[in-house]
């Protein structure tokens, strides 16, 4: 990610996009518990000897993944959501990721970083991604302050028909205040119909707080 962050927005986003380079920008991905859980039915079904009946072997199944949650770190399973839903407002999208991002590591290394990507809109996806060279941008020196941050508000808000902007207040872990500026887009034509999804991240000057 460069000065200009994670992509594009109507009027008054014609400033980001023009400031937008292809090394620039930014942007995430939660699917590790339905994977395990996939992985325990699939031992559940060819590891255990013919006692175990299949009402009880999906018994066990959610046993496991129960414990998987209850074992799981403090922040582990805080977000509301992971993946753009039509349900949630532009700050709702914004907060999920910045709240991801603070708890980057948890429960997996970057799992933050994943989800902001998830959030990303697909136009946004074909400047910054794929996956591993967004993580490379987000850990730049303009963007890494986000990753592990003390606390995030939220200022602000603007909403125009299908476009919105958004500005986060961070305060880094090392006790910086940081501005970030949010652009975001409601979407339509795609598998994300009627979600809000970052088009780009501006960092931006903190006058006064």
């Amino acid at each position: 990610m460069a000065r200009s962050g994670w992509s594009g927005l109507k009027d008054f986003s014609r400033i980001a996009s023009a400031r937008l380079t292809r090394g620039s920008a930014s942007g995430y991905l939660p699917w590790a518990l339905s994977r395990s859980a996939g992985l325990l039915r699939h031992r559940a079904t060819y590891g255990c000897p013919g006692p175990f009946g299949v009402s009880t072997m999906n018994q066990l199944i959610r046993i496991a993944a129960l414990l998987a949650v209850l074992a799981a770190p403090v922040g582990a399973t805080h977000l509301p959501q992971t993946e753009p839903d039509p349900s949630l407002s532009p700050q709702g999208v914004v907060s999920i990721q910045i709240e991801a991002l603070r708890n980057n590591d948890t429960p997996y290394e970057n799992r933050g970083i994943e989800v902001t990507f998830n959030f990303a809109s697909p136009a946004n996806k074909r400047i910054t991604g794929p996956l591993e060279r967004f993580k490379m941008m987000v850990r730049n020196p303009i963007f890494g302050p986000m990753i592990d941050h003390r606390s995030a508000k939220y200022k602000n808000l603007m909403v125009e028909d299908d476009s919105a902007r958004i500005d986060v207040i961070l305060t880094s872990k090392e006790g910086v205040y940081l501005g970030y500026r949010f652009f975001l887009s409601r979407q339509h034509g795609n598998r994300y119909e009627g979600s809000w999804m970052t088009d780009a991240v501006i960092p931006f000057d903190i006058v006064s707080l």
